[in-house]
Formats: C-alpha cells, structure tokens, sequence
C-alpha cells in the first residue's frame, strides 16, 4: 500500500514536471520565432542601410569628379 502511494506521488510529479518542461518548450519555441523574426527585420533593415550608404557613396564620387572638372576648366 505504501509502495503504491509513493508511486503514484512519483507519477505525479513527473507528469507535473513533464507539463513545466512542455509550457518551457513552448516559451522557447515563441521567443525563438520572434528572434528570428527580429534577425530578419534587422537583416533587411542592414541591407536597406547598406544600399543607402552605396548611393550617397556614389554621389559624392560623382560630385568630386565634377568638382574636378570644373577645376581644369578654370
């Protein structure tokens, strides 16, 4: 009787701990969606940037080269 009673206290609390490791999963399984979520938008964001720094780049290039035209033609 006894030997049953410690089992089924046993059962019990490893179907509670197996319900906190399942709800941890679940935690885990939304944080890492919005991490990658997170990653991906600051990925795009880099690009973005990136492309931006790329056409100011050019266009300063574009003006110096104009600037120095200007000059031999002075």
């Amino acid at each position: 009787m006894k030997q049953e009673q410690n089992l089924r206290e046993e059962i019990e609390l490893l179907s509670e701990r197996v319900d906190d490791l399942l709800e941890a999963n679940d935690l885990l399984r939304r944080k890492n969606a919005a991490l990658l979520a997170q990653c991906e938008k600051l990925q795009s964001e880099r690009s973005r940037l990136f492309n931006t720094r790329e056409e100011a780049r050019q266009r300063v290039s574009e003006m110096v080269q104009r600037l120095r035209s200007m000059e031999r033609s002075v």
